[in-house]
C-alpha cells in the first residue's frame, strides 16, 4: 500500500510543480508583455520587452511596417501606460520579426536555454482581439531539416491579435514568438524563430 501511495505521489508532483511554475511564469510574462497598436490595425498585435534599459521590444514582422511609428499600450496588473515607439529592425518573412524601441521601460524576458522537444510544456500570452489571453499546452510536433528546426506545432490555438506574443516555458523563458495562425485542426503552427537575428538587442 505504501509503495502504491509513493508511486501516486511521484506522478502527482510534476503536475503540481507545473502549476506553480505557470503562476510564476505568468507573473513575469505579464510584466513584459505589451499591446502593439497603430491606426491601421483595429485590434493590433502583441509584443514583449527584451531589454528594459534600452527599451527594446520584439513583435511579429507582419504587425508593423518598416519606419512606421507604433504605439505600445501596457495593460498589466501593475502598470498601464502608453508610449510611442519606432521600428529599429524589420525582418520580413520567412523570419517575420521586428524590433521596436520605446521610452517605455518594462522588465525584460530572456531566451530559453536547452533543447526544444516534443512534449515540452509551453504557453503564450497575447491580446486576442484586444483582450488579454493566456493559452497553455505542449509542443506536439516539430519539423527539422538536417537537425535544424524549421517549425513546430503546439496543441492550443491562436487568434487574431496574439501575433508577436511570447511563447514561453514554465520558467517564463522565451521559446519562440507567435507568428502563424492556427491550422484547420485548431493547432497553433509556429515558425522556429531565429532569435539570434535579434541578439544584439536583447539584454546581456
Amino acid at each position: 500500500m505504501k509503495k502504491v501511495f509513493a508511486c501516486l505521489l511521484l506522478l502527482l508532483l510534476p503536475s503540481v510543480a507545473d502549476s506553480w511554475n505557470w503562476d510564476k511564469a505568468i507573473a513575469k510574462i505579464n510584466l513584459a508583455t505589451v499591446l502593439v497598436s497603430n491606426q491601421a490595425e483595429t485590434f493590433g498585435c502583441t509584443g514583449f520587452s527584451i531589454n528594459e534599459v534600452e527599451g527594446y521590444y520584439i513583435t511579429a514582422g507582419h504587425c508593423v511596417k518598416q519606419d512606421m511609428p507604433t504605439t505600445f499600450t501596457v495593460t498589466s496588473a501593475y502598470v498601464k501606460d502608453t508610449s510611442p515607439a519606432s521600428v529599429v529592425l524589420y525582418l520580413p518573412q520567412p523570419i517575420d520579426l521586428a524590433v521596436l524601441k520605446s521610452d517605455l521601460h518594462r522588465p525584460a524576458l530572456k531566451p530559453r536555454k536547452g533543447f526544444i522537444y516534443q512534449g515540452l510544456p509551453v504557453a503564450t500570452i497575447g491580446y486576442g482581439y484586444g483582450i488579454h489571453m493566456f493559452r497553455a499546452g505542449h509542443v506536439s510536433q516539430a519539423d527539422s531539416l538536417l537537425g535544424i528546426r524549421r517549425w513546430f506545432v503546439v496543441d492550443f490555438a491562436f487568434i487574431s491579435g496574439m501575433s508577436g506574443g511570447p511563447i514561453f516555458d514554465a520558467h517564463g523563458d522565451i521559446v519562440s514568438v507567435t507568428q502563424a495562425s492556427s491550422d484547420r485542426d485548431g493547432l497553433g503552427v509556429v515558425r522556429w524563430v531565429l532569435l539570434k537575428e535579434t541578439s544584439q538587442y536583447w539584454r546581456n
